[in-house]
């Protein structure tokens, strides 16, 4: 099986991740809000997130002594559980979506008109059909950052850092 192509944000992510193993055990403040703010500034996924241990490398920092280290730990981990979030609903609504159907009476939808097997026939295919996995993909992740942006702004226009 061949692997997938190592992107410049998973190269990123595990840069960052590597720059915060080595602070572990130094209070470097600077660098530490600087690793912190570049996390929370580089698009992830689920999988990114497990495979680099972001979580748990930032565990220890969201109750952290100093305030500006806390807020920003704590907006960067609330980004991620919103993702997390975000593409468990995906899944689900992916595995609903995949779900047997229920045949209908003589195996024709209720809401097709009589003599229709399929709404396409009738409404013309939907939006996603034309799409590629790539670019399902890409779209879901364009909508999951542009959500979790609008979150972050309405965080900082309210003045709540924590």
């Amino acid at each position: 099986a061949a692997q997938a192509p190592v992107t410049e944000e998973a190269k990123q992510l595990f840069s960052l991740a590597d720059r915060l193993r080595a602070l572990e055990g130094k209070e470097d403040l600077v660098e530490l809000c600087a690793i912190l703010e570049a996390l929370e500034k580089t698009p992830a996924t689920v999988e990114l997130l497990r495979s680099s241990q972001l979580g748990v490398l930032t565990q220890a920092y969201k109750d952290h002594p100093d305030k500006k280290v806390k807020a920003v730990c704590k907006r960067l981990r609330r980004g991620w559980k919103d993702l997390i979030q975000v593409a468990a609903n995906a899944e689900d609504v992916e595995a609903t979506e995949q779900a047997p159907k229920q045949a209908s009476i003589d195996g024709q939808h209720a809401m097709a008109p009589s003599g229709t097997d399929d709404a396409d026939d009738v409404f013309g295919p939907t939006p996603r059909e034309g799409m590629s996995e790539a670019e399902r993909v890409a779209q879901e992740r364009r909508a999951i950052m542009a959500r979790l942006e609008q979150r972050r702004a309405k965080t900082r226009a309210a003045g709540v850092d924590a």
